[in-house]
């Protein structure tokens, strides 16, 4: 558990709120946007907690401001290596986060899915994710 509070802390630092309305405060905000969003579920869930619910409103936030060409979003589909995450809990975690960005503003049209791939040896807390990452013009 102490894992999982210090994952979620470092994932959210980098999620600090972007402002600023000049051209030079707009160019720092796009580098300060993070790469990935990542969004962790308790294990045989699919629900969002309080933390996730939080991580997919920036993410919203930030979609609607730098307007992506794509919205990527990346889980471990319950096959291979990673497949102690059975292909039916992975296929609601998917929904729910694409659900929750598509309620939060974000056009359907841009959202893709894709598998993540890792080792056998990966802590559950790293199988029970979902990345949301952007592709901007």
């Amino acid at each position: 558990m102490k894992l999982l509070s210090v994952l979620l802390i470092l994932c959210l630092l980098p999620l600090a709120g972007c402002a600023g309305t000049d051209a030079g405060e707009a160019q720092r905000d796009f580098e300060d946007l993070p790469g990935t969003y990542i969004v962790f579920f308790a294990v045989d869930s699919a629900a969002l907690d309080e933390v996730a619910e939080g991580v997919i409103a920036q993410a919203a936030q930030d979609g609607l401001r730098f307007q992506p060409s794509m919205i990527e979003i990346a889980g471990f589909s319950g096959e291979g290596p990673d497949g102690r995450v059975s292909a039916e809990l992975a296929g609601q975690r998917f929904s729910t986060v694409e659900d929750a960005l598509i309620d939060e503003g974000l056009d359907s049209s841009l959202i893709v899915r894709s598998g993540l791939t890792g080792e056998p040896d990966l802590p559950d807390i790293a199988i029970h994710r979902i990345e949301i990452r952007f592709d901007l013009p």
